[in-house]
């Protein structure tokens, strides 16, 4: 077995054993893994590469926007939606363009949207039963 193939085995199991707020983390984690790997290959002049980066960043902020649902109309739903969408409008021109900078400010909003999932889920109460207070469920 490769390395690169026992890593992604190793990501696949986590991810079906994760929890959904760990999903989420776990997804942001990727789209700005992915963002960055897009810049350094525009860096290199690698625009094959780089769009199969921002193509898989784009479907994770995709899966994001998808999982929220319109009916929900609540200023915490329409504040991510239009995040998402920047973001998502980001990594477009970005790959459009091969523009780093439009790269980098998605990766500002990815990484920020990240950081306070991963938060969230630190601050989150160790029992299982409790109850999920971010209603964070709907996003995975």
């Amino acid at each position: 077995m490769t390395p690169r193939l026992a890593s992604q085995e190793y990501l696949a199991a986590e991810v079906e054993a994760a929890d959904p707020l760990h999903c989420i983390v776990l997804l942001h984690e990727g789209a700005a893994r992915f963002t960055r790997e897009a810049i350094r290959h525009i860096e290199r002049q690698d625009f094959e590469g780089a769009h199969s980066a921002f193509v898989k960043a784009k479907s994770i902020v995709m899966h994001f926007l998808a999982s929220i649902p319109e009916e929900d109309d609540g200023d915490l739903a329409a504040n991510l939606r239009g995040l998402l969408r920047y973001a998502f409008s980001k990594l477009v021109e970005g790959n459009l363009r091969k523009d780093p900078k439009c790269a980098e400010e998605a990766l500002q909003v990815l990484r920020t949207l990240g950081e306070g999932w991963a938060t969230l889920e630190l601050q989150r109460p160790a029992s299982p039963e409790a109850p999920n207070p971010t209603g964070a469920a709907y996003l995975v």
